[in-house]
């Protein structure tokens, strides 16, 4: 828990969670959640890897309530012109 907390303190980007069955990956996620929530730190959880590129840009979008009306990732990426 101590080095996702640092990840996201550090600002190290895209933290990843990954491990063998039955290494407790949701309550740790789900601790991290808590935390990150606790201190109004704005994310994304992404729970399905099975997902295409687009899929995966949609969902990030999604967990960070921005609007996802777009066609193209970097539509998805860049704000809109109404945010500025």
């Amino acid at each position: 828990m101590a080095n996702l907390v640092y990840g996201v303190q550090a600002r190290k980007g895209f933290i990843v969670l990954s491990g063998e069955v039955a290494l407790a990956r949701p309550p740790c996620s789900e601790c991290l959640r808590d935390y990150l929530e606790s201190q109004y730190i704005e994310f994304a959880f992404i729970f399905n890897s099975r997902i295409n590129t687009e899929q995966f840009f949609e969902m990030i979008a999604y967990d960070l309530d921005l609007p996802c009306s777009r066609t193209s990732k970097t539509e998805v990426l860049l704000p809109s012109t109404s945010y500025w």
